[in-house]
Formats: structure tokens, sequence, C-alpha cells
């Protein structure tokens, strides 16, 4: 009979907590200091945020300046021709394994290309996401196929590198104050 009110005992015991509480026990509230901790955080971060979405002001060319700077477009856009050409010349050289190792950077500096748009200029982003989209696709074409690519395969890469070069000169126009519209797209050689 000592053993069956120990168990009434215990089970009256873990009774008053509810069974997600036996590993976390009830805790007091404390003052509202962390509340407001965590308000005051929160309001940061959302104002923070939406302060970097928000658009450039000024002139187009300024707003594209501050694009490019803020981007690092130019940083990645010599990463994806070197990666091009790392590619080429690998291939070239009959090492299709590390050409293929070079598709993956190459698809990876070409993510980071879409990453920064859009631009404050439609034009120059579409230009730049047609870029993205057949490098894109050559990269994992590439990388998959270790480094050997079909003529439409190498097709794609082809347009995403002139799409590339319509977009420098897009940027080249825009900061010098005329429109994008002004140079054409990926066939002119205007600029």
């Amino acid at each position: 009979m000592g053993d069956e009110g120990r168990l009434v005992t215990e089970a009256e015991g873990t009774s008053r907590h509810l069974p997600h509480c036996r590993f976390f026990p009830h805790r007091p509230r404390r003052s509202g200091g962390r509340r407001a901790a965590w308000y005051l955080a929160t309001t940061l971060g959302a104002g923070i945020v939406l302060a970097s979405c928000a658009r450039p002001t000024g002139p187009l060319s300024t707003q594209v300046s501050q694009w490019v700077a803020g981007s690092g477009f130019r940083g990645i856009q010599a990463a994806i021709r070197a990666d091009a050409t790392q590619i080429r010349i690998q291939r070239s050289q009959g090492h299709v394994r590390q050409a293929g190792l070079d598709c993956v950077a190459l698809g990876t500096d070409a993510s980071k290309l879409e990453g920064q748009l859009p631009t404050p200029v439609p034009v120059l982003s579409n230009t730049l996401n047609s870029a993205y989209v057949g490098l894109i696709r050559y990269a994992n074409a590439c990388a998959t196929n270790s480094g050997k690519v079909s003529a439409a395969q190498a097709a794609d890469e082809s347009q995403g590198l002139a799409q590339l070069a319509a977009a420098d000169r897009q940027l080249s126009a825009l900061l010098a104050g005329r429109p994008a519209s002004s140079v054409g797209g990926a066939g002119s050689r205007a600029g």
C-alpha cells in the first residue's frame, strides 16, 4: 500500500504541469524590457530592409551610376568574361574536366549578375536578364557534360556574351546621359 501512495503522489505532482512543460518549467514573465528591445530591433531591421529596397533618386545617369557602384556589376562582368575565356582555353587544350569546373564558376558568376536585377532602367534590366538566361543555360549544360557542349549550347554562350556586351554599351550611353535605346540590342555595334 505504501507503493500505491507514492504512485498517486507522483501522478498528482506531474498532473499539475502540462506534459510539454515538464522540460520547460513555467517562468514568470519578466519586465517589458525584453519585449521593448525585441520591438526596437524588429522595427530597426524592417527599416533597414525597406531602405535597401528604395530606388535611387535624381537624374537617370545618377541612378545608373549608383546602381553600378552598389551592384559590383563591373567586377561580375569581368569575372564572367574571364570564366568564358578560361573555358575556351581549357577546351582547346583538351582539358574538358577543368573546363567543366570553369563552367561551374561561370554559372556562379552569372547567378551573381542575376541577383543584381532590376536596374533603374527596364531596357537594361531586360538585356542583362537575356545575358543571364543564355549564360546559365550554357553553364549548366557545360558543367553537367564535363565541359563538352553542343552547337546549340555554344550558341547560348555566344548569345549571353553578346547580350552582356550590349548591356555594357547601354550602360555607357546611360552614364553619358543618352537613352539606353539609342545604342540598340546585341547585334548593334553603336556606342
